[in-house]
Protein backbone atom coordinates (compact mmCIF):
# COMPACT_ATOMS: atom_id res chain seq x y z
CA UNK A 1 0.00 0.00 0.00
CA UNK A 2 1.14 3.38 -0.82
CA UNK A 3 1.41 6.25 0.80
CA UNK A 4 -1.51 8.22 -0.21
CA UNK A 5 -3.77 5.12 0.22
CA UNK A 6 -2.96 4.67 3.60
CA UNK A 7 -3.57 8.61 3.77
CA UNK A 8 -6.81 7.90 2.30
CA UNK A 9 -8.12 4.99 4.59
CA UNK A 10 -7.38 7.09 7.65
CA UNK A 11 -9.35 9.66 6.37
CA UNK A 12 -12.39 6.80 5.79
CA UNK A 13 -11.51 5.43 9.55
CA UNK A 14 -12.50 8.91 11.21
CA UNK A 15 -14.70 10.59 9.35
CA UNK A 16 -15.27 13.44 12.22
CA UNK A 17 -11.89 13.77 12.50
CA UNK A 18 -10.39 16.55 11.04
CA UNK A 19 -6.57 16.10 11.13
CA UNK A 20 -6.54 13.23 8.90
CA UNK A 21 -8.16 14.89 6.00
CA UNK A 22 -5.35 17.99 6.91
CA UNK A 23 -2.64 15.77 6.60
CA UNK A 24 -3.87 14.04 3.71
CA UNK A 25 -4.04 17.47 2.47
CA UNK A 26 -0.58 18.47 3.21
CA UNK A 27 0.66 15.48 1.47
CA UNK A 28 -1.06 16.26 -1.74
CA UNK A 29 0.12 19.73 -1.56
CA UNK A 30 3.62 18.29 -0.99
CA UNK A 31 2.84 16.39 -4.29
CA UNK A 32 1.70 19.10 -6.42
CA UNK A 33 -2.44 18.54 -6.30
CA UNK A 34 -3.08 21.67 -4.98
CA UNK A 35 -7.12 21.81 -6.12
CA UNK A 36 -7.32 18.38 -4.06
CA UNK A 37 -5.35 19.61 -1.09
CA UNK A 38 -7.87 22.90 -1.22
CA UNK A 39 -11.12 20.95 -1.30
CA UNK A 40 -9.40 18.82 2.02
CA UNK A 41 -8.94 21.86 3.52
CA UNK A 42 -12.58 23.59 2.48
CA UNK A 43 -14.71 20.91 3.66
CA UNK A 44 -12.51 19.51 6.66
CA UNK A 45 -15.46 20.13 9.02
CA UNK A 46 -17.84 18.24 6.93
CA UNK A 47 -18.81 15.24 7.99
CA UNK A 48 -20.50 12.64 5.93
CA UNK A 49 -24.25 11.21 7.47
CA UNK A 50 -25.10 7.83 8.36
CA UNK A 51 -28.31 6.78 6.49
CA UNK A 52 -30.38 3.64 7.03
CA UNK A 53 -29.75 2.82 10.84
CA UNK A 54 -25.55 3.21 9.16
CA UNK A 55 -25.61 1.04 6.56
CA UNK A 56 -25.08 3.83 3.99
CA UNK A 57 -22.98 7.15 4.20
CA UNK A 58 -23.58 10.21 2.23
CA UNK A 59 -24.20 13.92 1.72
CA UNK A 60 -27.21 15.59 2.15
CA UNK A 61 -28.67 18.30 0.96
CA UNK A 62 -31.61 20.39 2.20
CA UNK A 63 -34.32 21.97 -0.22
CA UNK A 64 -35.17 25.85 1.36
CA UNK A 65 -38.60 26.68 2.35
CA UNK A 66 -39.92 28.94 -0.32
CA UNK A 67 -41.99 31.07 2.72
CA UNK A 68 -38.82 31.62 4.85
CA UNK A 69 -35.09 32.91 3.42
CA UNK A 70 -33.32 29.52 5.23
CA UNK A 71 -32.56 26.37 4.96
CA UNK A 72 -35.33 23.49 6.75
CA UNK A 73 -33.68 22.55 9.96
CA UNK A 74 -33.76 18.90 10.66
CA UNK A 75 -30.99 16.07 10.61
CA UNK A 76 -27.13 16.85 9.85
CA UNK A 77 -27.15 19.97 8.72
CA UNK A 78 -23.20 19.72 8.68
CA UNK A 79 -22.67 17.35 6.02
CA UNK A 80 -25.08 19.34 4.21
CA UNK A 81 -23.78 20.38 0.81
CA UNK A 82 -24.05 23.03 -1.82
CA UNK A 83 -26.49 22.48 -4.94
CA UNK A 84 -24.05 22.34 -7.24
CA UNK A 85 -21.62 20.06 -5.50
CA UNK A 86 -24.37 17.69 -4.80
CA UNK A 87 -24.67 18.28 -8.44
CA UNK A 88 -21.58 16.51 -9.34
CA UNK A 89 -21.48 13.76 -7.11
CA UNK A 90 -21.73 10.61 -8.09
CA UNK A 91 -23.06 8.98 -5.25
CA UNK A 92 -26.51 7.20 -5.80
CA UNK A 93 -29.75 8.95 -5.02
CA UNK A 94 -31.92 6.91 -3.38
CA UNK A 95 -35.29 8.91 -1.86
CA UNK A 96 -36.84 12.02 -0.93
CA UNK A 97 -37.12 12.57 2.79
CA UNK A 98 -40.43 14.60 4.40
CA UNK A 99 -40.08 16.47 0.77
CA UNK A 100 -37.15 18.54 1.81
CA UNK A 101 -34.31 16.31 2.01
CA UNK A 102 -32.35 14.75 -0.56
CA UNK A 103 -29.30 12.49 -0.11
CA UNK A 104 -26.41 10.58 -2.34
CA UNK A 105 -24.88 7.37 -0.96
CA UNK A 106 -21.75 5.31 -0.61
CA UNK A 107 -21.37 2.30 1.08
CA UNK A 108 -18.27 3.74 3.21
CA UNK A 109 -17.73 7.14 5.24
CA UNK A 110 -13.75 6.92 2.77
CA UNK A 111 -15.76 6.78 -0.85
CA UNK A 112 -18.60 9.80 0.15
CA UNK A 113 -15.08 12.03 1.24
CA UNK A 114 -13.47 11.11 -1.90
CA UNK A 115 -16.42 12.17 -4.02
CA UNK A 116 -17.08 15.53 -2.19
CA UNK A 117 -13.46 16.05 -2.73
CA UNK A 118 -14.21 15.71 -6.36
CA UNK A 119 -16.91 17.25 -6.72
CA UNK A 120 -15.92 20.22 -4.99
CA UNK A 121 -12.59 20.38 -7.39
CA UNK A 122 -15.33 20.02 -10.59
CA UNK A 123 -17.56 23.17 -9.25
CA UNK A 124 -14.82 25.11 -9.16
Amino acid sequence: MGEEEALWLAVGAAPEDTLPRLVLADWLDEHGRHEEAEALRAMADRVPRRFEDGKVWGWNRLQHDPFIDSPIEHGNTKSNVSDQEFAALKGKVPTVVACQEYWRDYPSALEAVRDLCRAWVATR
